[in-house]
């Protein structure tokens, strides 16, 4: 997790404003918020509710009550100059292979003036894991950082699981 949120740190320093991060880790959530960034994932929405209850969890989230007209504003403004998209295993309980596959679609369609990809962590029981869920990502955790990122609109999957 330390490697993880260093990264985006370091990629927030380089950034005209304070990126927006996407994911699906609960635990960074927490992180995020204390960092005062804006954490965007369907934990923020369908999490338990002694998670909401927490003092860092959803101070800085858009979407109260399901907002999807904050997603939009915050996705089509002129002043998101830095996104990051953190993306690590769904987990065996998270959510459908199915679901992972459109959220990573979603990031490929993403346009940028600038991205860099970071890999953390290798996975050392590729094999094994592999043979219970065929998914299993090499990386523990791939970082996708954006500059001036644009046509953002499918990344709604990323809060919106259904």
């Amino acid at each position: 997790m330390r490697k993880v949120l260093k990264e985006i740190d370091n990629f927030a320093n380089e950034c005209e404003s304070k990126p927006i991060v996407f994911h699906h880790l609960p635990a960074i959530s927490y992180h995020l918020k204390r960092r005062d960034l804006i954490s965007i994932s369907h934990v923020e929405i369908d999490a338990l509710d002694s998670y909401k209850k927490s003092k860092y969890t959803r101070v800085n989230s858009p979407f109260s009550d399901r907002n999807k007209e904050d997603f939009k504003k915050i996705t089509n403004s002129d002043s998101l100059k830095c996104l990051v998209v953190v993306d690590n295993f769904r987990g065996f309980n998270n959510f459908p292979s199915e679901t992972k596959r459109k959220m990573l679609e979603a990031v490929d369609k993403i346009k940028y003036s600038y991205k860099e990809t970071s890999y953390i962590g290798v996975n050392k029981d590729l094999f094994l894991n592999r043979m219970i869920d065929k998914d299993y990502p090499k990386n523990k955790v791939s970082l996708y950082k954006f500059k001036n990122p644009k046509n953002l609109k499918d990344m709604e999957i990323w809060f919106d699981i259904k």
